[in-house]
């Protein structure tokens, strides 16, 4: 059972020291110099304690601290006052320099530990980020948020903030332990072995226990991200059909899971504490009472049992603080588990080739098959086409026959299964970063940010980089600019979340502003119409043919009889048999 314990604690101690990487591991060690630094200031101060008691009482030095009594000769002090007014003021001054020397290796920690949480959090959304496009078609975005914010700050403080703390104490409990056995070996065994099954019965009860209801709060924190994104994703049909209790109520059943988890891990971090006091006066009762048994006057075991006292009263803490930080561990190992898969998950490398993919002449599909991950049948079979250059191409069908399939394709985010997709007789997945600078795309709901409108349409691109000129010019030509001139504060304008402020076609020319910005040799519309009335969707179709010529305009739509003035039309029919019409 115990190899058991002790196999899961190794094992839990390499994935922290995978988890903080290198560079942090180095710093890790000074903490840990640190530690020991702080320990023997504990220690001395500790030790001071017995020749101060000696001291005021007028007796000499025992054997242990001889060593004084040399140094007092040295000094030429000989008056008991004199060696008091001494004693005293080391002891003040060894307490002083260790509670300053604390107060910055705290700094030092805090600064340690959440520049670790600063790498942790921002390597696991990189790692997120680069992985492929179906990855997210299979994951919760709650359950990503959740490991990114919630799970790193809970194995910053939960995990490596408890685990320097643990190993802190022990290194203090070692050497006062150490001082106590030069003394009173007996006495010191008996605190030591009644401290070391304390710890021991609480970790062995509450183990299993905690990390049962530290799964507990883990699913708990995603369900309840989760149940807020939907109940402000869908705050117009709650408004509507007055929904708001029943979005509440769903909300405060999870949030009353992830509250019991929390509070009982609460509950069982207080019991040491009181556990550890009652145990500790039990002892130095105990103590008292066999040296008073075995003959030894009070005058005589004085020095020891205030030893005692101020040991028990320091060690009392640690003893608490070690039983508290191994059951935050074993709360957490749900956090460290999920910290270490998720950040060292190395995310696919993509082929790639220096040759840059060129499209000066046609897009050509080849036989293109696609099938989504656990869908009964293909979403696209053996597709076919050929797309020029400054064609204005419409792609139609009904929903569920592979628009946006073939969209997704085109832009690389999914790769076909058989088949290729060539731009000037290369293969786009040669090269996807080159070919996707040649993109821009307009997807069916356009996602604004909370900031200007300035920031909207250069989205992605820093302050000081963007380009006015281009941005003004992406402006003009998605005809935003007699609108921009009638807000007051211009491209300065915040859109509000998901751009409540705009309408739905101002939200699109938005989408189409952001996809010129960089220049795009192809502009890719997906469905942009489809939350558009009849007039709103002539005008936008209108205002694509100030486009004509520029670049090669894919539009998808399911409205057949909207497909009027485009070179090409691509009409996707069930079972993907395809049907196309030129102009």
């Amino acid at each position: 059972m115990y190899t058991s314990d002790a196999n899961k604690a190794l094992i839990s101690i390499k994935k922290i020291w995978d988890v903080i990487g290198i560079h942090q591991r180095s710093i890790a060690l000074l903490l840990l110099v640190f530690m020991l630094v702080a320990a023997a200031l504990e220690m001395l101060g500790i030790a001071l304690i017995i020749p101060t008691v000696l001291t005021m009482m007028g007796r000499e030095f025992s054997e242990g601290f001889s060593f004084l009594q040399k140094i007092f000769v040295y000094l030429k002090v000989d008056s008991p006052e004199e060696k008091s007014i001494i004693i005293i003021s080391s002891l003040a001054s060894v307490f002083l320099a260790k509670n300053i020397f604390l107060a910055f290796a705290s700094w030092f920690q805090l600064h340690y530990v959440f520049n670790v949480y600063f790498k942790v959090s921002k390597k696991i959304l990189l790692n997120y980020l680069n992985q492929q496009y179906p990855f997210f078609l299979t994951h919760n975005s709650s359950e990503l948020i959740r490991n990114i914010l919630i799970e790193t700050n809970q194995f910053i403080f939960f995990v490596l903030m408890q685990g320097l703390l643990i190993i802190a104490e022990v290194i203090v409990v070692v050497g006062l332990v150490a001082i106590m056995f030069t003394v009173e070996p007996t006495g010191t065994a008996v605190l030591s072995l009644t401290g070391i099954m304390a710890i021991l019965c609480f970790y062995k009860i509450s183990a299993k226990y905690l990390q049962k209801i530290g799964n507990a709060r883990q699913e708990a924190d995603a369900l309840r991200l989760r149940a807020l994104q939907e109940s402000f994703g869908a705050i117009k049909e709650i408004k509507l059909h007055n929904h708001e209790k029943n979005s509440a109520e769903s909300f405060a059943k999870l949030n009353n899971v992830w509250l019991n988890a929390t509070r009982q891990n609460q509950f069982l971090n207080n019991l040491p504490r009181l556990g550890i006091e009652v145990a500790a006066v039990f002892c130095l009762l105990i103590l008292i009472t066999t040296m008073l048994l075995s003959g030894a006057k009070a005058d005589e075991f004085l020095p020891t049992v205030a030893l005692f006292g101020a040991m028990a009263f320091r060690l009392m803490p640690s003893f608490t603080r070690i039983i508290t930080g191994l059951q935050s561990l074993d709360y957490a190992l749900p956090v460290l588990n999920i910290v270490h898969s998720e950040l060292l998950t190395i995310p696919p490398k993509f082929a790639h080739s220096d040759e840059p993919i060129l499209f000066n002449k046609e897009i050509i599909f080849e036989n293109v098959s696609f099938h989504y991950s656990g869908a009964g049948h293909p979403a696209l079979k053996n597709f076919s086409t050929t797309i020029r250059k400054n064609d204005f191409v419409g792609i139609t069908g009904a929903s569920g026959s592979g628009k946006t399939t073939i969209v997704d394709l085109l832009i690389g985010l999914l790769k076909p299964i058989s088949g290729e997709i060539k731009s000037d007789g290369v293969n786009i997945h040669k090269n996807l970063k080159t070919w996707s600078k040649q993109i821009g795309y307009v997807p069916q709901s356009v996602y604004l940010i909370n900031d200007t409108l300035k920031n909207n349409i250069a989205f992605g691109v820093s302050d000081n980089e963007i380009d006015t000129k281009k941005l003004l010019k992406a402006v003009k030509s998605a005809q935003l600019g007699a609108y921009v001139k009638t807000l007051p504060l211009g491209l300065e304008t915040i859109v509000g979340e998901r751009g409540i402020n705009f309408s739905g076609g101002q939200v699109q020319r938005i989408g189409i502003a952001r996809a010129l910005y960089r220049e795009p040799k192809i502009l890719i519309l997906d469905e942009a119409t489809s939350a558009l009335d009849k007039n709103t969707s002539e005008s936008f179709l209108q205002a694509l043919q100030v486009l004509r010529g520029k670049c090669t305009i894919i539009f998808i739509t399911h409205r057949l009889n909207g497909l009027k003035g485009f070179d090409k039309i691509i009409n996707l029919e069930e079972g993907n048999e395809v049907r196309e019409k030129e102009s």
